[in-house]
């Protein structure tokens, strides 16, 4: 057995002494700051720069201080929380060199910091901005190319960008300096045209190579419309070359005929021509087409058979019913402007009414009265109307 021995007062004062001094040595050193490890510095677009570093256990906040090259401040940021620093756009100069230190805030009077360098050549000039001027729609849709609009991609630091919109790219194209794009044709609805940069010549800009994707990120978009707004027209002939409807907004709004003996209604057939400024299709493939009698009980009703024969050539063959036949055609070109046709068609019946009974056709009835009922007496008998049309 170790046995330790003590003489004298001032011995054991000495013990304490040190047993204390260990004991607290102690104590202070486990609560000592550790200064933030594995600071990084990230640089992103539009001068963007992040700081981060790794946690420190008894950090409560974090304290990043930035000054110039020249040791004057530029920012500080206080009682952070998270272990990233984002400073925004426009905080930094890009060329300039930055000197900064991260603080862990342990305790009162108890810090540690790690101190690095934000690279000037590193920061990022702010993004290019594309404009678009002077716009021209085409006026027909699909199959006109007379679209254009002008682009011009701004900078505050003098690069050269290469311009594209669709197939078509400019190259080498001076920040400040506009170009147009031409030949664009519009569908129906509208076509939305992109424009797309990539870096040619970073010029004074801090472009660097891996952040292109700066300049390349940055796009714009157009939308050409077609600006027809003339509805369609339609010649319409009848038999005999009568003019039906003229394609300049005249021609013959209403019809009337006889039907001939026997007939409940008429026949006619009309040849339809249709036309559009812009020289497309019209077609009646999708029109409205329209023909109805206020009689419903005529027999037969109206009718109609569309044919078509060529181009935007077509026949129309109607039965129009005895009484009056409205009929209504409603078509559109390809940028939807609309047209309506109407036209009313009258149908006379020749052929009178039928009357069945005693007295039918001028006939006569011979009733018996007798003597003694002087003042006569009601005689019934029965009368039928029947129409071979309604």
């Amino acid at each position: 057995m170790n046995n330790l021995t003590l003489k004298g007062r001032s011995s054991v004062l000495s013990f304490f002494l040190l047993l204390f001094g260990a004991v607290f040595g102690a104590q202070q050193a486990s609560a000592q700051c550790t200064e933030p490890a594995n600071v990084t510095v990230g640089y992103g677009c539009n001068g963007v720069v992040t700081i981060s570093w790794d946690e420190v256990g008894d950090a409560s906040t974090y304290t990043v201080d930035i000054e110039n090259a020249m040791g004057n401040p530029v920012v500080d940021y206080v009682n952070m929380a998270e272990t990233t620093l984002t400073i925004t756009s426009g905080t930094l100069t890009p060329g300039e060199d930055y000197n900064f230190a991260v603080t862990a805030n342990c305790g009162q009077s108890d810090v540690a910091s790690e101190t690095g360098t934000i690279d000037g050549a590193s920061i990022q000039n702010l993004q290019p901005t594309i404009s678009i001027t002077n716009v021209n729609n085409p006026y027909c849709p699909s199959n006109e190319f007379s679209g254009s609009f002008e682009v011009t991609v701004n900078d505050d630091c003098g690069a050269s960008y290469n311009v594209s919109v669709g197939g078509t790219t400019f190259f080498n194209v001076p920040a400040g300096v506009s170009i147009t794009f031409g030949g664009l044709n519009a569908a129906v609805g509208g076509t939305v045209y992109t424009v797309n940069l990539s870096l040619a010549n970073a010029g004074g800009c801090q472009f660097n190579t891996d952040q292109t994707g700066c300049v390349s990120s940055v796009s714009a978009t157009q939308m050409l419309t077609p600006q027809d707004n003339l509805a369609p027209t339609a010649v319409i002939t009848a038999a005999g070359g009568i003019t039906v409807e003229d394609g300049l907004g005249g021609g013959v709004d209403a019809f009337e005929y006889d039907a001939p003996e026997g007939e409940c209604g008429a026949q006619l057939v009309w040849s339809l021509g249709l036309s559009d400024d812009c020289g497309a299709e019209v077609g009646l493939a999708n029109a409205d087409i329209s023909f109805t009698n206020g009689n419903a009980g005529v027999d037969a009703g109206p009718s109609f058979v569309l044919t078509q024969t060529g181009f935007d050539l077509y026949s129309l063959e109607l039965f129009a019913a005895i009484g009056q036949n409205d009929l209504v055609i409603t078509f559109d070109d390809e940028n939807g402007n609309e047209t309506t046709i109407t036209k009313t068609i009258t149908v006379n019946e020749e052929r009178a009414p039928e009357i069945a009974g005693p007295v039918a056709n001028g006939g006569t009835m011979t009733v018996q009265i007798p003597a003694c009922q002087t003042a006569g007496i009601p005689v019934n008998f029965t009368v039928v109307a029947t129409d071979n049309c309604d």
